[in-house]
């Protein structure tokens, strides 16, 4: 596979709604993508929204830089796609890239701390590749600040997801082993194997969370295109208060009758009776 240059077509839906959501995370071998490289990405289809184009499903997808190593099939039993590059152990080229393409696609991406870490991670990656950067207008939404400006006692997702009764175990964020991770830098398949479980459930976590938060997410994208429909989840709306405002359009509150999520329109653009 060759990474001079990259070609990327976007896929033609037959519906414009539901939205693409991809929830994502990296794994790094450290803070600064100065110094470092990506052990892995992880990434996963919103259930709210369509599916991922290239598997048509949601599960979670691992890019790992063990591709480089040896043939390695990918993380999830179903998915028999297997990929091969030659490089060195820390060429994380083929992660990047494969990253960069889920991102283009999506309507919107979901992270925690993913502004200030994963996206820079992405895009100092491709600008040490001598490759564009990535387009700066999809919606991204970074759920760590709205857990901040919301709960209090901390905004990590581990502290987040281990307080929240109704999480899975198999879904709940790890804590993180040094000696496992030290292992993994130096090219240990066992303990790379342990950093890709470890992306997964961060994943799982993460969307969880996300469902629980959206309502609250500031200035949240609408992912349907019929204004007068939820934009989370596409259903009926029913009108609940008039709010005024110190500027001269009042804002409308509604609740969706389906998923009962609250939502605010400005009066001039609501198209709901």
């Amino acid at each position: 596979m060759s990474f001079a240059r990259e070609k990327y077509v976007r896929p033609e839906y037959k519906t414009k709604a539901p939205s693409f959501v991809v929830m994502w995370d990296l794994e790094t071998s450290n803070l600064s993508p100065k110094f470092g490289y990506m052990l892995c990405a992880g990434w996963k289809a919103w259930r709210g929204g369509k599916p991922c184009p290239c598997h048509g499903d949601y599960r979670v997808h691992i890019i790992s830089i063990r591709d480089h190593w040896r043939w390695h099939a990918c993380a999830e039993a179903k998915c028999r796609t297997k990929k091969h590059v030659t490089g060195q152990i820390t060429d994380d080229r083929y992660v990047t890239q494969g990253m960069s393409d889920i991102l283009r696609q999506a309507d919107a991406h979901v992270t925690w701390n993913g502004k200030r870490y994963d996206w820079r991670w992405v895009q100092t990656r491709r600008w040490g590749y001598g490759w564009d950067l990535l387009p700066a207008g999809i919606p991204h939404i970074d759920i760590m600040y709205t857990a901040r400006s919301q709960m209090a006692g901390g905004a990590s997702l581990k502290m987040v997801s281990s307080t929240d009764p109704t999480l899975d175990a198999d879904s709940q964020k790890t804590p993180v082993s040094g000696p496992e991770w030290v292992r993994a830098i130096s090219g240990d398949a066992t303990s790379q194997t342990y950093v890709e479980k470890h992306c997964i459930r961060d994943v799982k976590a993460l969307e969880h969370e996300y469902e629980r938060m959206q309502s609250q997410v500031w200035m949240h994208p609408r992912l349907h295109d019929d204004r007068g429909a939820c934009k989370f989840c596409g259903g009926v709306l029913k009108k609940q208060k008039t709010r005024k405002t110190a500027l001269a359009n009042p804002t409308i509150q509604y609740q969706c009758n389906d998923c009962g999520k609250y939502q605010s329109m400005a009066q001039k653009k609501a198209k709901v009776a």
